[in-house]
């Protein structure tokens, strides 16, 4: 993951700042532990992203703007 994404997550409270993640400051990336790349992998993470997208769209849109109610089920799955 790119190390500004990262750490943008992080500043939000997006993602847990865990040590077993490991920062390259050399190539600007960040491998994720397990558990995290799981939770990327398996929506949880996606879930987040998508309300952030959404209340930034409607900030700037000054619009309403809904995501699909199954796609908040992402959040909640455990299945690859």
């Amino acid at each position: 993951m790119d190390i500004e994404l990262y750490f943008w997550f992080i500043d939000r409270g997006d993602f847990e700042d865990d040590q077993r993640n490991k920062v390259d400051m050399e190539i600007q990336k960040v491998s994720m532990h397990r558990e995290h790349s799981q939770k990327l992998e398996n929506g949880y993470y996606v879930g987040k992203m998508m309300h952030v997208i959404r209340k930034t769209i409607i900030k700037k849109t000054k619009k309403p703007f809904t995501i699909d109610p199954s796609l908040a089920n992402l959040k909640d799955g455990n299945s690859k």
